[in-house]
């Protein structure tokens, strides 16, 4: 069994280097781009060397750290978006359904407000 396991984890490694992205990814692709915004803009906050104009403070010791905080809030908004609901019961489900719905709402338009601001 986990010989075929390990073949489909081979054949979605060789779909991710050959399209991008694997039938495994499709099947919550949902999930699959809030993790990607997640892994991706964090990484990407780890390894500035710059920030837009407006987000740029030289008098600071740390002149990127209006664009971490930025980024640093969006990244929170889409983990909070990614909260496993399964653990709770089904009045609360809808209740932090409605409250993940919001986070990525922000999320998303934190992301379309400064995108071509996301190069390094």
């Amino acid at each position: 069994m986990r010989f075929k396991y390990f073949l489909r984890q081979l054949k979605w490694a060789k779909q991710r280097i050959t399209r991008g992205f694997s039938d495994f990814d499709t099947f919550n692709l949902d999930q699959f781009y809030i993790q990607l915004f997640i892994d991706s803009l964090t990484y990407f906050k780890e390894n500035l060397h710059g920030a837009p104009i407006k987000y740029f403070d030289e008098q600071a010791e740390n002149p990127t750290w209006k664009w971490e905080k930025y980024l640093n809030e969006m990244i929170e908004h889409f983990r909070l978006a990614n909260e496993d609901l399964y653990q709770y019961d089904l009045k609360e489900w809808d209740e932090r359904n409605d409250l993940q719905q919001e986070h990525l709402n922000k999320g998303l338009e934190m992301l379309q407000k400064e995108f071509n601001s996301l190069w390094d």
